[in-house]
């Protein structure tokens, strides 16, 4: 019985840890999204009238595809406990702590300035260098 009592707690903790990640808001990102604009501190882009970037998110990954099919940026990703916290691994970019929020249909995520950590808000300012936003694109 001792033993019961000594290796239990023992045990929950290898299982027993904080999810990486919030099953509902995982599942609520996975899916194509369209890009609908970029801001970044000098200049904001909108996409509204024809999406030239889509946003593929399923199994682990998101993925930035142009239109026609090229590639852009290929991040795994892990949402973390931490409200809105959202971390993205790239093989030469490392671990990038971003911010997100899924609203309905759009989809916001918030990329560090260079040299901070995790954005704050999901606004241009001290520590957030660019904001791109997404709306869910519908099936072909």
């Amino acid at each position: 019985m001792m033993f019961v009592a000594l290796v239990a707690p023992w045990l929950l903790n290898l299982t027993g840890s904080a999810p990486a990640t919030e099953p509902a808001d995982d599942l609520a990102l996975q899916g194509r999204w369209a890009l609908v604009s970029i801001s970044i501190p000098e200049s904001r882009v909108d996409y509204q009238g024809k999406p030239s970037y889509f946003l593929i998110v399923a199994r682990g990954r998101m993925r930035l595809v142009m239109d026609d099919g090229r590639p852009g940026w290929n991040y795994a990703y892990q949402l973390r406990p931490a409200p809105n916290a959202l971390d993205l691994y790239d093989k030469r970019e490392g671990h990038i702590p971003a911010a997100y929020s899924v609203e309905g249909e759009r989809l916001t995520i918030a990329f560090p300035k260079a040299g901070t950590g995790r954005p704050q808000t999901l606004a241009l300012g001290n520590d957030c260098g660019m904001v791109l936003v997404f709306k869910r694109a519908r099936a072909k």
